[in-house]
């Protein structure tokens, strides 16, 4: 059931997200996907990515905001999520630090900000600063600096903006001389898709943490099954990966 997941650490939780995530989507992207839109559509990988950003965005506003349940309840589930994202950010997995804090900054939960404890309200205030846009994302690219010598996962939809204006704003041919290609675009386009491959440089190497209840973990339930049944049944809502502003705005 859906109380199963508190059984887990928030710390198990964002060690499983970002396994899986590393495992079945980043470490597959490779420099080609992301040359260009035509080629991230077709990518089987930077698809997946983005399917998992939107999942990790509704997972904690459907699991919230289940029927039948207490104020202090929704309060539990929204602070734990919390603490999820918080890790994520600490194991350097932004995609899906992202992606949660943008399910937790939805317009129809906000009503829940204001049960929360007043330590807890000014950390969600702390989170959702390192998501904004303010100063080309400064508080993430801060954050991200950190991580350049170890393994780390960024966020798709900043590099995906990146590329944009790179692709659709800089000529293909120089200026100066119309029949000379514009290297100045192609280095600038190659090196940000660099800085989002710079993470599968150093693979992650952590042992994920067991459940406290081994009866939680029969079988090949862990880590897998338990961590993303809950929201795959929950997905037939508007995309959210596309809309870095429903982060950002907040």
């Amino acid at each position: 059931g859906p109380n199963r997941l508190l059984q887990f650490k928030p710390v198990q939780v964002a060690q499983c997200l970002t396994f899986m995530l590393y495992n079945d989507y980043y470490r597959h992207i490779v420099a080609q996907d992301l040359v260009s839109k035509k080629a991230r559509d077709s990518s089987e990988a930077v698809k997946g990515m983005v399917t998992t950003f939107d999942r990790y965005a509704w997972w904690p506003l459907t699991w919230i905001m289940e029927l039948k349940l207490e104020v202090l309840e929704r309060v539990e589930r929204f602070v734990f999520f919390m603490d999820v994202a918080q890790e994520c950010r600490k194991l350097c997995n932004f995609h899906a630090f992202f992606g949660i804090i943008a399910g937790l900054s939805l317009p129809c939960i906000n009503w829940l900000w204001d049960f929360l404890r007043k330590e807890e309200r000014a950390r969600f205030d702390n989170l959702k600063r390192a998501v904004r846009n303010k100063g080309n994302y400064l508080v993430y690219r801060a954050d991200i600096s950190k991580c350049a010598q170890k393994s780390h996962i960024p966020f798709l939809g900043v590099t995906t903006k990146l590329l944009f204006p790179l692709e659709h704003s800089m000529s293909v041919r120089s200026a100066e001389h119309p029949h000379l290609i514009n290297f100045g675009r192609c280095v600038s386009i190659q090196n940000t898709i660099d800085d989002f491959l710079r993470g599968q440089r150093v693979p992650f190497d952590f042992e994920i943490l067991a459940p406290e209840d081994a009866r939680a973990s029969k079988a090949s339930g862990w880590p897998a099954p338990h961590i993303l049944s809950s929201p795959q049944g929950q997905l037939g809502r508007k995309s959210m990966a596309s809309s870095v502003s429903t982060v950002s705005s907040t």
